[in-house]
């Protein structure tokens, strides 16, 4: 483009104050992920080495250090990113101290107007030609900035590395210390059986007042309370013919149920009339003492007898139950904890910011219809701002592709009502103009009808000037085409009328 363009365009906006804010907020980003990666593997080893001990803790451990490392590993590419943006501060900083000020090409221009206007006789034709030369120039030096900046731009993108997907389900590290915690587990069998037996056969051989241990453990065994409790007659849960099983009450109803110690409690023992009171009894005359005071007890804990306890076939029917074997063989733990922990932070945000009449994902504000939009009643994907009808806008009721400003309808414009395509300015409904109404493309001025011109009411191409009608005029007026001058209505004519 020339350089007229190309210089206008590279210092109009914001410059690099934006990629400057970019970096910095990269750099919050690395700085916020490392001290979440710090802190979760401090609660986590915190919690294995001191409260939580055992093989959960070391799957739990397992489980939390993929997404440790994953935390650092985003730290470290949001701090590569920050470093990229701010070579790309630099690429644009130097390309814009290359390029030719505006001021520098619209003084050649109107210079080499003036040139002409003055070119009666032909005396000012080197000075034009120096004029041309100049203008040459000032387009290479521009090409260069521009080609300079493009490349440092697109090294510090190409250099950039992405971020990988947070490891949910992945942690394959967990299995083997699940696995692990099981087989502790079951190591426990076979441990210390005999005794288990002689306090099974001492505790059943005494009696507690009217109540025999023996008929409770025999009537109700530790595996038929883990695996299925009985519901029939006499079992724990019924009263005999009077039950008051499952919350609610049986065959003989409340009256009846309302007698229920002159019936028996299961296989247990009677619970009615003397056999209440023999309970009583036998508490206080010392059974109770006597089984406690015994050395049966202590020979369980102290020879290993509920380590057998453990591995009998009661506990290890818990343990291959399907509820225990799905908590045991899950690998996500945060699964398991759905409902303690937040599992899916990226749904809360987002439930979060699609409040408020959105509709769509990621948007914040009012009435968005979309993603990722932020302002008031955007329809579209990625907006900025009110009323926007498109995508990446950024102002007020704009529609289109990328632009910015107030009612652009075309794409990539930057102004108030440009209708085409990567216009500066105000109501251009062309391409690629720089200022007001041009109609053409490529024009720098105002209310150009054709395209490449540089000036105002040019309905040529390629004029410099004023009101030229023909093409590759320089002057103003001239209808005709190569002229230099004012009123030139043939072609290659230098001077006026």
């Amino acid at each position: 483009m020339p350089p007229e363009i190309n210089s206008l365009n590279m210092l109009l906006g914001a410059g690099s104050a934006p990629m400057v804010s970019v970096a910095s907020a990269w750099d919050g980003l690395a700085a916020e992920l490392g001290s979440a990666s710090s802190f979760f593997e401090a609660v986590t080893s915190g919690l294995v080495n001191d409260a939580w001990q055992g093989p959960a803790a070391a799957a739990m451990a397992a489980a939390a250090s993929p997404y440790t490392a994953w935390l650092s590993a985003a730290g470290a590419v949001a701090e590569q990113a920050a470093a990229q943006a701010r070579v790309v501060v630099s690429a644009f900083e130097s390309a814009r101290s290359m390029i030719v000020h505006p001021a520098l090409i619209a003084g050649n221009r109107n210079s080499l107007v003036r040139l002409a206007i003055s070119n009666v006789f032909g005396q000012n034709w080197p000075a034009i030609a120096a004029a041309e030369a100049a203008y040459e120039e000032f387009w290479a030096q521009d090409v260069v900035a521009m080609l300079s900046y493009h490349g440092g731009a697109s090294a510090a993108a190409a250099a950039l590395t992405p971020f990988t997907k947070i490891p949910l389900g992945q942690s394959a590290g967990a299995g083997g210390a699940i696995s692990a915690a099981v087989s502790q587990l079951s190591g426990l069998a076979g441990a210390g059986g005999a005794d288990v037996k002689a306090v099974v056969a001492s505790l059943s051989s005494g009696n507690l007042g009217g109540l025999r241990l023996g008929g409770l453990l025999g009537g109700f065994n530790l595996s038929g309370l883990l695996s299925s409790p009985p519901l029939g007659t006499g079992s724990v849960v019924n009263l005999n013919l009077h039950n008051l099983g499952l919350g609610g009450i049986g065959s003989g109803g409340a009256a009846a149920a309302a007698h229920w110690f002159r019936y028996n409690f299961g296989s247990w023992g009677h619970f009615g009339g003397s056999k209440v009171q023999s309970l009583v009894t036998g508490l206080s005359s010392g059974s109770l003492g006597s089984v406690l005071s015994s050395g049966a007890l202590g020979t369980v804990i102290s020879t290993g007898s509920l380590t057998s306890l453990l591995s009998s076939p009661a506990v290890s029917s818990l343990l291959s139950s399907p509820a225990i074997s799905n908590v045991l063989s899950g690998v996500n733990l945060s699964v398991k904890l759905n409902g303690l922990l937040p599992v899916n932070p990226a749904a809360a945000t987002a439930a979060v910011t699609d409040a408020f009449g959105n509709t769509g994902t990621g948007n914040i504000g009012f009435g968005n219809t979309g993603d990722n939009n932020i302002g008031f009643g955007n329809t579209g994907n990625g907006n900025v701002g009110i009323g926007n009808s498109g995508f990446d806008l950024r102002g007020i009721l704009n529609s289109g592709v990328g632009n910015s400003g107030l009612f652009n309808t075309g794409s990539y414009n930057t102004g108030v009502g440009n209708s085409g395509i990567g216009n500066t300015g105000l109501f251009n409904p062309g391409n690629v103009n720089t200022g007001i109404g041009n109609r053409g493309s490529y024009n720098t001025g105002s209310f150009n009808e054709g395209s490449f011109n540089s000036g105002d009411f040019n309905s040529g191409d390629t004029n410099t000037g004023w009101f030229n009608t023909g093409d590759l005029n320089t002057g103003i007026g001239n209808s005709g085409d190569v002229n230099t001058g004012i009123g030139n209505s043939g072609d290659m004519n230098n001077g006026m009328f």
